[in-house]
């Protein structure tokens, strides 16, 4: 998630904006003027770029990465960060300490994985055919189950189940007692988008459009809904109502248990970005159009920010941070207008990963798999 060495991030020099409106003045549409945006001095160092996005460094911490690999998968709670190379090692940090409590090998380095989820005392991590159960306290390998399709997903854990997509297109419930399926249900095309919890039901999407609500305890239909798309993100949820950015060029809101249609966004373009809920609001990046803020009920846009794009991570001292994987940059936004206040250049970064998302602690993940936790800065 040893490479042992300092890495400096750098971010590109502008000139602060002159003559800009006011910040709230009449007239200046959301999203665009406003006070201008500011980014951060190319001379600056790294702890002055994350202290500009309102956090200063508790510790450094480097999980096992043999030599040439590099990271892949890391997933966090407020106690431990499961972090994995691309290969098999997998490696748990204290998040108090950034130390190291175990490393293990999976399997083989050839083993293809999808991903790992941390549930109670349990850390599930995914091949394509099998689910290896680890003990989170020592990593020991408690479990090994065979799994009955390739799955494309790391596995949604509800309870005693675990929910896959598949490459088949069939949604599959494991039951993580039994270690045997417990249920499927097939839908057309694969499915690569993760399996979703919404209120007392799982969800999932196939690349044909197909969207299904299940209940996970046996696997009965709920809800149906089809679209004209599959996706390249995953869905999200609340507990009544499934969202949906499509390469149909649409975002929808389905409800969980007739599978009707709310509301539906027509865009120019295919959507890919990660979409993100919180609080009523719905953010998704629009080609074209830049981040967009829905009212999560009615679909009503609030703001649009043609200069920001990528994925709603955190909101931290009331701004969001809108994290753009593909330029390494982050970027500050006002949540209420959708105004860009800071612009960070983050080149040595892989991912970021928040433990919560309001005024949550942000680990900086760089290739190597050097894992920074920045606190939020009081």
């Amino acid at each position: 998630m040893p490479t042992r060495r300092l890495f400096t991030l750098a971010c590109a020099s502008a000139a602060v904006l002159a003559g800009a409106l006011l910040h709230g003045c009449a007239g200046t549409p959301p999203g665009v003027g406003g006070e201008p945006p500011r980014r951060v001095d190319a001379s600056t160092t790294e702890y002055d770029l994350y202290e500009a996005l309102g956090y200063r460094l508790a510790w450094r911490g480097f999980p096992v990465v043999p030599a040439r690999r590099a990271a892949k998968f890391v997933v966090a709670d407020e106690n431990v960060i499961v972090f994995q190379d691309n290969g098999d090692t997998v490696t748990l940090l204290d998040t108090a300490t950034g130390m190291r409590r175990w490393a293990t090998e999976v399997d083989s380095p050839l083993t293809r994985f999808v991903g790992n989820t941390i549930a109670g005392d349990r850390v599930y991590c995914a091949s394509d055919n099998e689910l290896f159960v680890l003990d989170i306290r020592t990593g020991e390998l408690l479990e090994r189950h065979n799994l009955a399709v390739v799955v494309t997903t790391r596995p949604l854990v509800m309870g005693s189940m675990a929910f896959f997509g598949s490459a088949p297109g069939e949604l599959l419930g494991h039951n993580l007692i039994s270690t045997y399926k417990q249920w499927g249900y097939r839908l057309r095309n694969s499915i690569t988008a993760r399996p979703v919890r919404t209120g007392p039901y799982v969800a999932a999407v196939s690349q044909a459009g197909d969207v299904l609500i299940v209940n996970p305890a046996n696997g009965s239909s709920v809800g149906r809904a089809s679209i004209f798309g599959g996706l390249s993100n995953d869905p999200v949820a609340d507990d009544t109502t499934v969202y949906i950015a499509s390469t149909d060029q649409s975002v929808y809101a389905i409800a969980n248990e007739r599978g009707s249609i709310r509301w539906r966004h027509r865009a120019e373009q295919p959507i890919v970005a990660q979409p993100t809920l919180h609080d009523g609001s719905l953010y998704v990046h629009i080609p074209g159009r830049g981040l967009v803020c829905f009212d999560a009920t009615n679909g009503a846009i609030r703001w649009e920010s043609v200069d920001a794009r990528g994925e709603v991570i955190a909101k931290r001292a009331g701004r969001l941070l809108v994290w753009d994987a593909d330029r390494r940059v982050v970027r500050t936004l006002d949540p209420e207008r959708g105004d860009i206040v800071e612009t960070v250049e983050l080149r040595d970064v892989f991912t970021l990963v928040t433990d919560t998302f309001v005024d949550g602690v942000l680990y900086s993940v760089n290739p190597g798999g050097r894992i920074s936790r920045w606190n939020p800065r009081l």
